[in-house]
């Protein structure tokens, strides 16, 4: 398949630096509050939401399955065809971001 522009790393390996972006961006944020930071996370690291949301509970060892709220949301913008921001700024989303 061709690689999204929107998700220029999707179903790439993730690599130190994007994990250190991470744990960075979210230092010392509660994990009640990540899904503030999750989607300009997605859209700096270029992978979808769920993606990054996957991440962040594997490193923060979050409750088992905490990511998938962000799956239908991460579909949703994906076949938008918007960019992360645009389609926020179109339809906000239903985690207060």
């Amino acid at each position: 398949p061709v690689p999204d522009p929107r998700f220029p790393n999707a179903r790439q390996a993730w690599v130190a630096e994007e994990e250190t972006l991470l744990l960075d961006g979210l230092d010392g944020v509660p994990n009640d509050d990540i899904g503030k930071h999750l989607f300009w996370l997605s859209e700096k690291l270029g992978r979808t939401p769920f993606s990054v949301a996957f991440q962040i509970a594997a490193i923060r060892e979050l409750q088992d399955g905490w990511e998938e709220q962000f799956r239908e949301i991460s579909d949703i913008i994906r076949l938008s065809g918007l960019s992360i921001s645009d389609y926020l700024k179109q339809n906000g989303t239903g985690h207060n971001a």
